[in-house]
């Protein structure tokens, strides 16, 4: 099971040998961190560069260690395609030394120009410049909280997510704010290792791209009100002290900070993107609160129209279940109703067959030199007569003993045989079936 690097406490400048880095020299440390510590650099082109120094030694095993250095290395080309994203230039290991590194543009000096003087450079973050300035304008916020809204974006777009969104890990390189501790970003399917800070942590917590949104609204909660994030959603006590367009302001922004800081997931911004165009609503002089109270109001048409939409489909849904049942039903009855036709008429033929065939047998007997031919011949037609009465059985028995009449079972079926003595009389009710007429001759 993969472990995460173990925290340690923070390394004081000086304390740690400086790293060897391809084509840099290695001016002074400059800060320190869960994973190694951070030097300022400049570069063979005499260009002043931030290293950050990942040591092997603050993980528990090899495989997260070598999982961070690949996160670095796939990130690389993504981080200098967003201007919001503090860009890496270069990424090195020394194995034998038991580290990798990577190379960084360097943050504006908190006092001015990096360059002068070197000794006393501190990078300039969004932390220093709240602790310096208290809180900012609203207007200052709003771009803010755009551009790194932005960078989440961009990131969270490659399947990445940051970790620990807050103000200590937001630089400024040229004026422009950007993202940085770039080491904490990892693959959104791969952030298992509980990392970020007390605050900024969603209930849930961290490593998802919902969790960076929550870390951002926090980061923007304490840029506007200059409280502590663990103060959220308390407004500043002299908030009636502030002019009516920053107080208004802060009102409105509070809407969608209330939105991104939302305890359930569910009721946050779905994206970065989303959460930018609120910001950009404030920018352009609209109302927030105008704005969700007609989203509120278009959800609800929208819910109503769906619950109408489903209903209908739902009434059509049942009345095409009848029809189909009853069109079954239909169906069933008249495979039931053809299925009893043909057992009616099976039994009709079967009933006139056995009738041909007493028919026969008793005029067979009549014609045989049994002596009690008349009884038994009498016996088979009363049993014909049982089943359809007819001419041809009261023929048979009046013709007596001296005529024997052979009839076709079919003859009977379609009950156009009439029997007589006659041998014309016999081919006129037979319907033109050729029948043999014998005389005994008794």
């Amino acid at each position: 099971m993969d472990e995460g690097p173990r925290r340690v406490s923070s390394t004081k400048a000086g304390d740690t040998p400086p790293p060897r880095v391809a084509d840099h020299e290695i001016l002074k440390q400059i800060g320190s961190g869960s994973y190694g510590g951070v030097w300022l650099a400049r570069s063979a082109a005499g260009q002043l560069r931030a290293v950050k120094v990942v040591s092997r030694s603050r993980f528990s095993s090899e495989r997260p260690y070598e999982r961070e250095f690949t996160g670095i290395r796939q990130f690389e080309p993504i981080s200098r395609s967003h201007p919001g994203v503090v860009h890496i230039l270069h990424v090195g290991r020394d194995d034998a030394a038991g580290y990798f590194y990577y190379v960084m543009e360097l943050a504006d000096a908190v006092h001015g120009d990096p360059a002068a003087p070197l000794a006393h450079y501190e990078p300039r973050t969004l932390a220093s410049e709240l602790k310096s300035r208290g809180r900012l304008p609203l207007i200052e916020v709003l771009a803010l909280g755009v551009q790194l809204a932005g960078a989440l974006g961009h990131i969270h777009r490659h399947r990445l997510v940051h970790r620990d969104v807050k103000p200590s890990n937001v630089i400024f390189v040229e004026g422009q704010a950007k993202l940085a501790d770039i080491g904490l970003v990892t693959g959104a399917d791969e952030a298992k290792s509980f990392v970020g800070t007390e605050g900024f942590i969603p209930p849930e917590g961290p490593g998802s791209m919902l969790a960076d949104i929550f870390g951002l609204g926090r980061l923007l909660y304490e840029s506007a009100t200059g409280k502590d994030r663990c103060d959220f959603p308390d407004l500043p006590v002299d908030l009636d002290s502030w002019s009516s367009t920053e107080r208004s302001g802060l009102l409105e922004l509070n809407e969608i900070l209330a939105r991104a800081c939302a305890p359930k997931p569910s009721q946050r911004h779905a994206n970065a993107a989303e959460l930018a165009g609120d910001l950009n609503v404030l920018l352009a002089g609209r109302s927030i609160r105008r704005a969700y109270g007609t989203e509120q109001r278009s959800r609800r048409a929208t819910q109503i129209i769906a619950i109408a939409v489903l209903t209908a489909l739902l009434a059509l849904a049942v009345s095409w279940f009848q029809q189909t049942q009853r069109r079954r039903a239909e169906a069933r009855a008249g495979q039931e109703a053809a299925l009893r036709g043909r057992a009616e008429a099976a039994e009709s033929r079967a009933r006139e067959e056995l009738r041909a065939s007493l028919l026969n047998q008793a005029l067979a007997l009549t014609s045989s030199g049994e002596t009690d031919r008349r009884t038994r011949a009498l016996a088979a037609l009363k049993d014909a007569a049982k089943i359809r009465a007819g001419v041809d059985l009261r023929n048979a028995a009046i013709a007596g003993p001296r005529v024997s009449v052979h009839v076709h079972p079919m003859d009977c079926v379609t009950r156009t045989a009439s029997v007589v003595a006659k041998p014309s009389a016999l081919w006129r009710g037979a319907g033109g079936n050729r029948h043999s007429l014998q005389h005994s001759g008794k």
